[in-house]
């Protein structure tokens, strides 16, 4: 896959108009949405690196807050970021 493919389709995770999910019990954001994340995640070829707390494939890099408050539902009720940025590994 090339990189600019990867790039729109990590785009396209971000949307500034969701609900974000608020305050969530521990148990439930380690056991349902960190999952799933990490799902949507490796489907791009990305793994969680657990030093700097991002998402990485080596070349790219998926900055932002993983928190609750920066993650939600848009209208399609799909889970997006708020606010995050793709970087090139430099």
């Amino acid at each position: 896959m090339k990189i600019r493919k990867v790039k729109k389709q990590l785009k396209k995770l971000i949307d500034s108009k969701v609900t974000p999910l608020g305050d969530v019990p521990v148990v439930t954001w380690v056991y349902s949405f960190k999952p799933t994340l990490d799902f949507m995640f490796n489907k791009l070829g990305f793994y969680y690196n657990n030093s700097s707390d991002t998402y990485t494939n080596g070349v790219l890099t998926f900055k932002g807050i993983i928190t609750p408050w920066h993650i939600g539902y848009n209208k399609n009720g799909d889970l997006r970021f708020q606010d995050a940025k793709v970087c090139k590994v430099r």
